[in-house]
């Protein structure tokens, strides 16, 4: 079965936008109060012909998304020499990390802000004290120097760290 003009339209708008209400309004289907573009969405979705040539453009779609990718990285290419001739180098590195995404070659590095000097620290001495006393109490006494850290509104001092590490070889040796 071949489609007609607007079935065509409607199948084309669809690939493009992917709201079969607004599809089916650009390709002329009449829109009234009890929203008849919507419910004609629905029926020209469950038409098979409407379904294979909406496949058809998807997979065209997807060829032809190649071929801007290519051309984007191109077009970036040369900006970036333009960039370079003309000694803007802001431009030339803003253009580089562009290039390099586009080309999947640029691997973002975020900063863990979840970890701090004192977590590490903990996390350091639960490991530590865990060959020596065991897993159970490494982690009670782990938890007991976090307690006390989260109480404190100020960041603790080198001493006050210091201090600390000494109680708890105090706490192995007796």
């Amino acid at each position: 079965m071949s489609l007609n003009w607007r079935q065509e339209q409607f199948c084309r708008y669809y690939v493009q936008i992917g709201i079969l209400a607004e599809a089916c309004r650009r390709a002329g289907y009449p829109d009234s109060a009890n929203d008849y573009a919507s419910k004609q969405g629905s029926r020209l979705m469950k038409n098979e012909a409407v379904k294979e040539r909406i496949q058809e453009l998807e997979a065209e779609a997807f060829d032809a998304s190649e071929l801007t990718k290519d051309r984007l990285l191109g077009q970036l290419i040369e900006v970036l020499k333009g960039a370079r001739e003309s000694k803007n180098w802001n431009a030339a590195s803003a253009t580089l990390e562009r290039l390099l995404k586009a080309s999947g070659n640029w691997v973002d590095r975020r900063e863990d802000i979840t970890r701090t000097p004192d977590t590490d620290l903990v996390s350091a001495l639960e490991q530590g004290l865990g060959a020596v006393l065991g897993k159970e109490r490494a982690s009670e006494i782990a938890a007991e120097y976090k307690a006390k850290l989260n109480q404190k509104k100020e960041e603790p001092t080198a001493l006050e760290i210091q201090t600390a590490q000494e109680r708890i070889e105090a706490k192995l040796d007796s």
